[in-house]
């Protein structure tokens, strides 16, 4: 199994590089400055991959947060055995 995930990823790097080298020309990127930023196609959509990435990260941080704080909240319960279970069966 571990020889079938290196082929895997040895694929896929092979891939991402064989993109690289496809899509290596050079773009203007203008957002809301005077003067356009200049670089090649793979690193403007590398950088906008991962600013998509961390937004998205940043976003689930705070369900991420309560549910951790829920989770310590619960275990101090069961701890003290104030836990209340939910009804084990079908809703009524």
């Amino acid at each position: 199994m571990r020889y079938f995930a290196w082929i895997v990823r040895i694929a896929l790097f092979l891939l991402v590089l064989a993109f690289a080298l496809e899509n290596s020309q050079v773009v203007a990127v203008q957002y809301f400055g005077p003067a356009p930023w200049q670089a090649p196609l793979v690193v403007v959509i590398l950088l906008c991959f991962a600013l998509g990435t961390a937004l998205g990260i940043l976003a689930v941080i705070p369900a991420f947060i309560r549910m951790r704080r829920e989770i310590s909240l619960l275990r101090r319960q069961i701890k003290a055995g104030q836990a209340e279970l939910p009804p084990s069966g079908p809703p009524q």
